[in-house]
C-alpha cells in the first residue's frame, strides 16, 4: 500500500457543514431574492412618503441588515461546504482503503479527516515539515481497559511515513487494541529530533 496524502492534508478542514454546497447555494439565492424584493418595497415606499424617521423605516432597514448578514453567514457555511467537498474528493483512495479494512467494524474505527488531524498534531511538533523526513508514525488506537476487561478489542491500525514532503500511508488493518494510554509510536528522523531539541533549547 502506497497512499499518498499530499492533496488529502492540503485539502483537510476539521469543520463539517450540516448541508451540501449545493443546498447552500439555493438557500443563498433564496434570500438574495427576499432582499431585492425588500428592497424594491422599500424604494416604493419612500417614494409614497415614508418618514426616515418613522418606526416603520427603521424596521425595514433592520430587515435589510438581517437579509445581508444571512447571506454572509451562508457564503460562509458555503465555503467550508466546498472545502469538505473537496477533500471528500482527493481521500477517495484514502477512504476506500479504511472501508476494505474495516469492514463491519463499528468501535475504535477511523475516518481519512481523523487520520489527517493525527499527523497534522505530529507536523505541529516539529518546527519544520522538511525535518519531519523519515519519520514514521505507527498508530493503533490504543486506550486504557479496566482489568476485569474480559473482550479483546480491535482498532484500526495505520502506518504513514514523511517521505519526499508528503505522509504516505503504507498500511491499514485490524488488529488488537493495546491495553495502555499512547495510541501509538513515532520513530521521527533523525533530522526531526534535532529540530525539535534544538527548538526546544529555546528560552
Amino acid at each position: 500500500m502506497n497512499i499518498n496524502l499530499k492533496n488529502v492534508m492540503k485539502n483537510y478542514i476539521a469543520s463539517v457543514p450540516q448541508l451540501s454546497s449545493e443546498s447552500i447555494r439555493f438557500q443563498i439565492e433564496t434570500e438574495k431574492e427576499k432582499l431585492s424584493a425588500h428592497n424594491q418595497w422599500h424604494e416604493a415606499r419612500l417614494k409614497e412618503g415614508m418618514p426616515r424617521s418613522s418606526a416603520e423605516y427603521d424596521k425595514s432597514i433592520e430587515q435589510m441588515k438581517s437579509y445581508r448578514e444571512m447571506i454572509r453567514n451562508l457564503e460562509h457555511d458555503l465555503t467550508i461546504a466546498e472545502q469538505v467537498e473537496a477533500f471528500n474528493r482527493v481521500s477517495e483512495p484514502l477512504r476506500k482503503a479504511l472501508e476494505e479494512a474495516e469492514g463491519r467494524a463499528t468501535a475504535r474505527t477511523l475516518t481519512a479527516a481523523k487520520i489527517c488531524e493525527i499527523l497534522r498534531g505530529i507536523e505541529e511538533r516539529c518546527p519544520t515539515k522538511k525535518a519531519l523526513e523519515g519519520t514514521v508514525v505507527r498508530y493503533d488506537g490504543g486506550e486504557h481497559f479496566p482489568s476485569a476487561y474480559k473482550y479483546t478489542p480491535e482498532s484500526t491500525h495505520f502506518t504513514a511515513e514523511y517521505k519526499r514532503g508528503s505522509w504516505r500511508i503504507t498500511d491499514i488493518h485490524r488488529g488488537v487494541c493495546p491495553n495502555r494510554l499512547s495510541s501509538g509510536t513515532i520513530e521521527f528522523s533523525e533530522a526531526a529530533e534535532d529540530a525539535i531539541l534544538n527548538e526546544l533549547s529555546k528560552i
